[in-house]
This record gives structure tokens, C-alpha cells and sequence, in this order.
């Protein structure tokens, strides 16, 4: 899709959901939220908006929808998707189990405490130990 055509469809999204105190030519997180059809969001919603939202303003902008849609585009595999998941939870290069289970959590919801059971755990060391983080290493606590 062309950026000229992307640049329409952001301003669309703007114009639908925009709210009298709304930064012009920005949605907030709710706005968003509401633009995408999205009642309740959840912690996981709440962690991709901050990506999207580069300099922490509470609102994105067009270029950081352009950013976002750009990024977001390149997680085509499964791989890249749980890379992307490590990085968004991980601390310093580590991710401690709690952080595992708030990210299995934040997936799929509180009703799922059986995904974090041993069985998933020995299967996430095992990626872990596949697969380094963005500063190259990849360890569990």
C-alpha cells in the first residue's frame, strides 16, 4: 500500500473516533482501541500501543502509525512473533518466569493458568536457549 494511500486510511481512522480534546491528527490509546472495533483492551493492547507510541506522548501520530505498520509488518513467522514477545517483556535480557506467565497471561487471558504449567515452561527455555535477544544473549530466571 502506498504511504500516500496508508496517510488517507490514518486520517480516516482520525476523523471517526476524534474527540474534541484530541491532539489534531493523532489518536489517543482508547481512540485507537475504539477505531479498531476493541471494547475492553487488555495489558498486551496496552504494551503495543506504547511501542507504537515513540515519544511517549499518550497519542500516535502518522509517522508513528507508519512505524508501527512497517514493524509490525515484518513478524511473519512464528519466530519473529515470540521474538517479539521476549522483547517486549524481557528485562535487561533476562525474562524470569513471571514475566512468562504475565506474557502468557496478557496473550490469552486470565482463564488460561494451565498454559504456564512445566511443560510450557521447559519448552520456553528451549527457545530461549535458540534464540538470543536483541542484545544477543537470551537467559532464564
Amino acid at each position: 500500500m502506498p504511504v500516500d494511500d496508508l496517510h488517507d486510511f490514518f486520517m480516516e481512522m482520525v476523523e471517526d473516533v476524534r474527540e474534541p480534546y484530541d491532539t489534531p491528527g493523532c489518536l489517543s490509546f482508547e481512540a485507537f482501541m475504539k477505531r479498531l472495533g476493541i471494547g475492553d483492551s487488555t495489558p498486551l493492547q496496552s504494551k503495543l500501543f506504547e511501542q507504537l507510541d515513540l515519544n511517549a506522548s499518550g497519542e500516535i501520530d502518522f509517522q508513528e502509525f507508519l512505524w508501527g505498520a512497517w514493524h509490525f509488518s515484518l513478524l511473519q513467522s512464528d519466530d519473529s512473533l515470540v521474538r517479539f514477545l521476549f522483547d517486549l517483556y524481557e528485562e535487561k535480557g533476562i525474562m524470569r518466569w513471571s514475566k512468562v506467565h504475565e506474557c502468557i497471561m496478557d496473550v490469552n487471558g486470565p482463564h488460561t493458568t494451565a498454559a504456564c504449567g512445566t511443560q510450557s515452561r521447559s519448552k520456553c527455555r528451549t527457545y530461549a536457549k535458540k534464540t538470543p535477544n536483541a542484545h544477543g544473549r537470551s537467559s532464564w530466571r
